[in-house]
């Protein structure tokens, strides 16, 4: 982590972004809800990736598109 300053001039310890690799033993359709629009599960029983573009759990699509 770093040290940064903000517009105001206090210094604060920059959060780094990060983000968790989810998986789920067959589709996520209906089954999980995204914790973000864009995030990509994986579904381990078929070898597919889905990516969130809604936040419901109807809004998965199979295959990596730009959100």
């Amino acid at each position: 982590m770093a040290i940064v300053t903000d517009r105001a001039g206090v210094a604060t310890l920059d959060k780094p972004l990060t983000s968790e690799n989810r998986s789920n033993a067959g589709t996520p359709l209906a089954s999980v809800t995204p914790q973000y629009a864009g995030e990509i599960i994986l579904d381990t029983t078929n070898g597919k990736l889905y990516q969130a573009q809604t936040l419901l759990n109807s809004g998965w699509v199979e295959g990596i598109r730009v959100v």
